[in-house]
């Protein structure tokens, strides 16, 4: 049996990213990675940019998951237990068979 399920961000709900009433929160977090590149070595123009980047990509994935509430309020949208041949089905750009094979 194997378990697969949507990953997380680096905020704690997908509403972080979503919903206007935390925008200031958002631009905390951007400013937050903003200072751990810079802490890491890359110079702030760069890690500003880069920041940002993180931020759009990380909205963009939070737009396509579901919420803590949605998660937990609907079982059927995290227990949906199939065979490998109906995974193979729903990735077609993914063999799950011929990764469960290794």
């Amino acid at each position: 049996m194997a378990y697969a399920s949507q990953g997380g961000l680096g905020l704690p709900d997908t509403t972080y990213y979503t919903d206007a009433k935390n925008a200031d929160k958002l631009k905390a977090y951007q400013a937050h990675v903003a200072k751990v590149l810079e802490l890491s070595g890359v110079a702030a123009a760069d890690a500003a940019k880069q920041a940002e980047d993180v931020v759009k990509f990380e909205t963009r994935l939070a737009k396509a998951s579901k919420s803590r509430v949605e998660l937990s309020r609907n079982v059927e949208l995290f227990y949906n237990p199939v065979t490998l041949a109906d995974a193979d089905k729903l990735t077609p750009n993914f063999s799950w068979t011929e990764f469960f094979k290794r």
